[in-house]
């Protein structure tokens, strides 16, 4: 994790302000500059958890940025989002939700936009401004998301896959015999057991898909497309793989920190 930086300048375009990403299994927060992602990090997705230490946590992680000028939530589980919402109203006087209708500049290029997860909309926002287009975003988490972005910058859809984490969770509960193993790389292709053969399955198996899919995606978007990896449960799958690629953990709290800038100067 980051350490905090002191000393920053008192003016107000340079106030600090928070960026959230609420994931299925994790809340991914960070502080932010105008310029920069200065710490961040991470609470369970768990109401109870926030209801008893949320505040403090954020509040300890933020105190050399005091005081805060807002927040940029981006949420995937509506559930948690009224618990989210009074966390933070009781530190940011400002807390802006994005979703399809926020004005981030990006073209959406999808039949319903309101379907877009705004995770999402924050990964094209960063990949756009910090790596260039076309570009693909592949953000492992509970679920797998590809997202493609063209050569003029604007978000076309991509694919949804079941994360490993899912996928291992599924053939615990629903099998008789196949039990709920760790998820780690097995020693190889062929398993000698049953825990390596699900091993196998979980991680090598994710990493076929993963880069099958992206080869027909490069196929049908052309250009060369660049490659990002993101996501909370990307490093038990790259790890050891060797794929061309740019890994950025930090894509969707990069794209919040770029949206709510954009919000902040149209106002």
């Amino acid at each position: 994790m980051n350490k905090m930086r002191h000393n920053r300048p008192c003016d107000d375009a340079s106030r600090a302000f928070l960026v959230v990403d609420v994931g299925n299994t994790t809340i991914h927060v960070g502080v932010c500059e105008r310029e920069a992602l200065m710490i961040d990090f991470r609470l369970p997705s768990a109401a109870s958890v926030l209801r008893r230490k949320g505040r403090r946590t954020f509040r300890r992680y933020s105190a050399s940025y005091m005081p805060l000028s807002g927040a940029m939530v981006s949420s995937v589980v509506p559930l948690l989002n009224p618990v989210i919402h009074s966390l933070l109203r009781g530190i940011c006087p400002r807390v802006e939700w994005l979703s399809h209708r926020t004005p981030t500049g990006i073209k959406l290029r999808y039949k319903r936009p309101r379907e877009i997860g705004s995770d999402r909309i924050a990964n094209v926002a960063a990949a756009r401004e910090l790596y260039g287009t076309p570009a693909i975003v592949v953000d492992i988490g509970t679920a797998i998301t590809f997202d493609c972005i063209s050569t003029d910058g604007a978000y076309l859809g991509g694919i949804i896959a079941p994360g490993p984490r899912l996928s291992r969770a599924a053939l615990a509960e629903h099998t008789g015999l196949l039990p709920f193993v760790e998820i780690d790389a097995p020693p190889g292709i062929i398993g000698k057991s049953t825990v390596h053969a699900i091993q196998a399955g979980m991680i090598l198996g994710t990493r076929a898909l993963i880069s099958g899919l992206l080869r027909e995606l490069r196929k049908k978007m052309g250009g060369r497309p660049r490659v990002i990896f993101t996501g909370g449960q990307t490093e038990l799958i790259i790890k050891g793989w060797n794929y061309p690629k740019i890994i950025d953990p930090r894509l969707t709290l990069q794209g919040l920190r770029i949206i709510y800038n954009k919000l902040v100067n149209r106002r």
